[in-house]
């Protein structure tokens, strides 16, 4: 393998924004690495990570708070990426963390390295990414009809959202964590199921509202979090406090009636 290649280096939680980030770089016709599209049946996985890495161009590692608070290989990844920047010059730019929230890496090496933002815009944070990679040797797409499969590559195939709750997620982690940022001429309304499991909700609410309450996102919010299963905020009932919990299963719609917008969730017609 040349040295023209980008490895992307990601915890399982995040494969949607990695695939996202190699489709990306494949269509500027950039020589990314991922595992899930570069492995092979059969290769030693571990073997063939390692030699990738060495042999890589560039390392971007998605920093999220699943890569960083969690065990697992995506460490190893990481250690043997600092390993590499060890011995090259220090003005060359190898080793470049991606955050995909507001999570802060706590190792030091990691800290001394200048990062990029994927969020909450995506597309000016890859802008500045492939500025670093303009002078990579470009790779161009071939595309291959059904019929040919020869290739050692899984096909470029890239699916945004595979439930709704990968939807939701990505579209609630958009809006900032409290009403100091919100743009209050655009409230956002959510509606959801108070009896699903997994609902975190006062008993008094619950008591008036039974089956399903709707909230507002706008005047008065804090602790926002698109978690990996459902969203947490803080909002205000009557003057006080309230923790919510709210699993994307629950939630019945998203309004966005300033633009016009709504994101409903439905069951699929059983077959």
């Amino acid at each position: 393998m040349s040295k023209k290649t980008v490895f992307i280096s990601y915890a399982r939680e995040d494969r949607i924004h990695a695939e996202r980030l190699y489709m990306d770089l494949r269509r500027a016709e950039l020589d990314a690495w991922m595992d899930t599209k570069c492995l092979l049946p059969g290769q030693q996985w571990k073997r063939e990570i390692t030699k990738a890495i060495r042999n890589s161009a560039y390392f971007i590692a998605l920093v999220s708070e699943h890569s960083l608070n969690k065990r697992g290989y995506v460490q190893t990844e990481i250690k043997r990426a600092l390993d590499v920047l060890s011995e090259i010059p220090n003005n060359q730019i190898f080793f470049i963390p991606a955050r995909l929230d507001n999570t802060t890496p706590a190792d030091e090496e990691l800290l001394n390295l200048n990062w990029v933002d994927l969020f909450p815009d995506y597309e000016s944070g890859l802008s500045r990414l492939l500025t670093v990679f303009s002078s990579l040797e470009k790779e161009p797409l071939v595309f291959l009809t059904p019929a040919k499969t020869e290739t050692t590559r899984a096909p470029i195939q890239f699916t945004p959202f595979r439930s709704f709750a990968d939807f939701a997620k990505d579209l609630l982690a958009k809006l900032p964590n409290s009403t100091d940022f919100i743009d209050l001429a655009h409230p956002i309304y959510i509606r959801y199921a108070t009896d699903t499991p997994g609902v975190v909700i006062p008993q008094y609410l619950k008591d008036k509202h039974p089956e399903e309450i709707t909230i507002v996102i706008n005047y008065q919010f804090r602790e926002l979090r698109a978690g990996n299963e459902a969203l947490s905020v803080v909002l205000w009932f009557n003057k006080r406090a309230e923790q919510l919990v709210i699993p994307y299963s629950a939630i019945r719609d998203i309004l966005f009636p300033t633009i016009g917008l709504r994101v409903e969730q439905f069951e699929r017609p059983k077959i």
